[in-house]
């Protein structure tokens, strides 16, 4: 399987990614050149201050408007963690949501099937919800870091 891994916020995600990245290497998953070639995307989200939170969900917007069939959009992260039920509700895109120290699931994941693609859908429920994140309107361009 191959995965890509969007890291946000502190240096502590940085870290987390890292040792994300570890774990899916050692059970003989590779990273992607690019998300657009990964079977799995991974956002590891920030949810400490209002600015974090607002780039962790126009990030996943982002990675939703051009995840592909077949493809997985995963969040993790702290943002994942305080926020799942939330993020599931909204961004239907969104395979699976995981919070702080979960990545051990993640290795389940050629078992599950992706979720359909429907980026629309997703801009507008996050738009009408009534959590924090209401206030994003549009999903800017996906970036490749």
């Amino acid at each position: 399987m191959l995965f890509y891994i969007e890291t946000l916020g502190c240096p502590k995600n940085t870290v987390d990614s890292e040792v994300l990245d570890s774990l899916l290497r050692s059970h003989g998953h590779e990273p992607a050149p690019a998300f657009q070639e990964a079977d799995v995307i991974l956002i590891n989200t920030c949810g400490f201050i209002d600015a974090a939170k607002e780039e962790s969900i126009s990030t996943i917007l982002a990675f939703a408007s051009q995840k592909r069939n077949g493809q997985r959009l995963m969040a993790i992260g702290c943002l994942a963690e305080r926020f799942r039920e939330e993020l599931i509700q909204s961004i239907p895109e969104l395979d699976q949501v995981l919070g702080i120290g979960q990545g051990q699931e993640l290795l389940d994941v050629r078992k599950q099937r992706a979720r359909p693609s429907c980026a629309a859908r997703s801009r507008r429920l996050a738009r009408t919800s009534k959590w924090p994140m209401a206030a994003m309107h549009t999903a800017p361009s996906a970036r490749s870091r």
